[in-house]
């Protein structure tokens, strides 16, 4: 724990990262010594041992290493639906309907439960907020960072996914988009 503690600097998103990383290794039949020691080895190997969350390089190393703590819990279908989070801004309530008809466009009806995806991403701390009425999900600045580097290059093509996906919600007909029409609880 006192290992752990210097890995992550003590910054509390960091810890809450390691602490749902280890209950979800736990809940899978892990001892929690064991689970505690195999996340100090990765963040060792990732990141830094010791945290200066002064320095911009090291925060950012560290926040990528224990990020992916908790992402490589994710299968590889969740990683690229929690990697398309990164169109959304930071402390802004994202409604479960667009992300369940944004996360449909790109995996296919059927194909994503998105209440149990916000779900699950909030119970390993992945995302800074998950709400149930109304449903809603909210990202963390530093894990939209975190999200936006992982996705650089494909963020226009998200973007673009996002609008096509909702656009039929603000149909102003003749095959044009009338974006003020779009119904209040969509916002």
């Amino acid at each position: 724990v006192t290992a752990l503690l210097a890995a992550t600097g003590q910054w509390p998103m960091l810890l809450a990262l390691v602490n749902r990383s280890a209950r979800d290794r736990v809940r899978r039949g892990q001892p929690a010594p064991e689970a505690l020691a195999a996340i100090l080895a990765q963040l060792r190997r990732q990141g830094p041992t010791v945290l200066d969350i002064s320095d911009p390089d090291q925060r950012h190393r560290a926040v990528t290493a224990t990020m992916e703590l908790s992402v490589d819990q994710l299968s590889a279908a969740e990683r690229e639906r929690y990697a398309e989070l990164a169109v959304f801004p930071e402390d802004t309530d994202i409604p479960v309907p667009v992300l369940e008809r944004y996360w449909r466009a790109a995996a296919g009806p059927g194909d994503v439960e998105a209440e149990q995806l916000c779900a699950r991403l909030a119970d390993l701390s992945l995302v800074l907020d998950f709400r149930l009425d109304p449903p809603r999900l909210r990202l963390h600045d530093v894990i939209r960072s975190y999200l936006r580097h992982r996705v650089t290059e494909r963020l226009p093509g998200l973007h673009r996914r996002l609008l096509d996906a909702n656009r039929d919600l603000a149909d102003g007909g003749n095959g044009t988009t009338a974006w003020w029409r779009l119904p209040d609880d969509q916002g």
